[in-house]
C-alpha cells in the first residue's frame, strides 16, 4: 500500500533517479525519486517512503494550485463563468482564450497564490495572496495569467529547493485537472525551464494504485516492471527559450518580493487584522 503522493508519483512513471511529478489539483504537490533517504538541511520538503520498498521520495505540498484559478474563476470572471453556461462551453476554454492573447510574464504582473497561506517550501500560515505591479495597462486577463504564472512559479519554487538539497530532477510528468489546458501545461514547461509530459491517465493516483495492485497479485515481477507496461505519457511541452528567460527574472522578483513582505512583518499584520475583523 501507499500514500496518495505515493501512489500518484508511481501512477505518474517516478520510479528512477531524474524523475519528478508536479500535481495541479485543488492543491499542488510535487515528488521526486529518491534512491536513498537524507535530512533536508533548511527542512523545506519532505522525505517519505517511496512505493518500491526500499526507495524513496521527496515531497512539497502547495496549498491552493489550481484552487487558487478556481477563485479566480468564480469571483473575477463571474460574467464568463455565466456566458459559458449560456452557451454550453466549459468557462476554462474561454478564459484560456483570453488569456493566451497576453505575452509571457502578464506585462510585469506578478502574483503571489498565497490564498490559503504558504506550505512548502516557506512554511507561513500567515502567509497571503499579493498582486504586485498593477497599473491603468493591465486589464482582467494580464490578472488572469498572473494568477496561473504565479501558482507555476511557487511550484518552481518547490522544486528548486528540491534541487538546491541535492535532488537531480530532469525529466517532469505533469498530472492533475489543470492539465486539460495546453496554455498552462506550456507555461509550466516555460517556468521551470525543463520539458513535461502529460499522462494517457491523468489520474496517477488511481494509476499507481492499479500497478501496486497488480504487482501484490503478480500480475508484474515488481512496482517498477507495471509502471513500464501501464504508465504511458501522452503530450510533450517544451520551454521556450525566450518565455523561460522572461520567467526567471520574474522568479528572482518573486522570491523577493515574498521576502520583503515577510521580513518586515507585512504579512503578520494583515493576519492579524483579518482575524480581528
Amino acid at each position: 500500500g501507499a500514500g496518495d503522493q505515493n501512489s500518484a508519483s508511481t501512477g505518474a512513471g517516478v520510479v528512477y533517479e531524474g524523475y519528478a511529478s508536479v500535481s495541479m489539483g485543488a492543491a499542488g504537490n510535487a515528488n521526486a525519486f529518491l534512491e536513498y533517504p537524507f535530512r533536508d538541511p533548511e527542512g523545506k520538503n519532505m522525505i517519505v517512503n517511496h512505493a518500491i520498498y526500499g526507495k524513496w521520495q521527496i515531497e512539497g505540498h502547495q496549498a491552493g494550485a489550481a484552487g487558487v484559478f478556481r477563485w479566480f474563476r468564480d469571483e473575477i470572471a463571474a460574467l464568463e463563468k455565466h456566458q459559458a453556461s449560456e452557451a454550453g462551453r466549459n468557462v476554462y476554454d474561454i478564459l484560456n482564450e483570453n488569456i493566451s492573447k497576453v505575452p509571457a510574464g502578464a506585462k510585469g504582473l506578478l502574483f503571489l497564490p498565497y490564498l490559503a497561506s504558504a506550505t512548502a517550501p516557506r512554511w507561513n500560515i500567515n502567509a497571503r495572496g499579493t498582486l504586485a505591479g498593477l497599473s491603468f495597462g493591465h486589464d482582467r486577463w494580464c490578472m488572469a495569467r498572473a494568477f496561473l504564472e504565479g501558482i507555476t512559479l511557487e511550484m518552481k519554487d518547490i522544486l528548486t529547493a528540491m534541487i538546491n538539497s541535492g535532488v537531480k530532477i530532469e525529466h517532469i510528468r505533469i498530472m492533475g485537472g489543470a492539465t486539460k489546458s495546453p496554455l498552462w501545461n506550456q507555461i509550466q514547461a516555460d517556468i521551470y525551464g525543463l520539458e513535461v509530459s502529460t499522462l494517457k491517465v491523468a489520474d496517477a493516483a488511481v494509476m499507481g494504485a492499479a500497478v501496486m495492485g497488480g504487482t501484490g497479485v503478480g500480475l508484474f515481477e515488481d512496482i517498477r516492471q507495471g509502471v513500464e507496461k501501464m504508465v504511458k505519457t501522452d503530450k510533450k511541452y517544451i520551454p521556450d527559450p525566450g518565455n523561460t528567460k522572461i520567467y526567471s527574472e520574474l522568479y528572482y522578483i518573486y522570491c523577493r518580493l515574498y521576502e520583503s513582505l515577510e521580513e518586515k512583518g507585512i504579512f503578520n499584520d494583515l493576519s492579524e487584522i483579518q482575524a480581528r475583523y
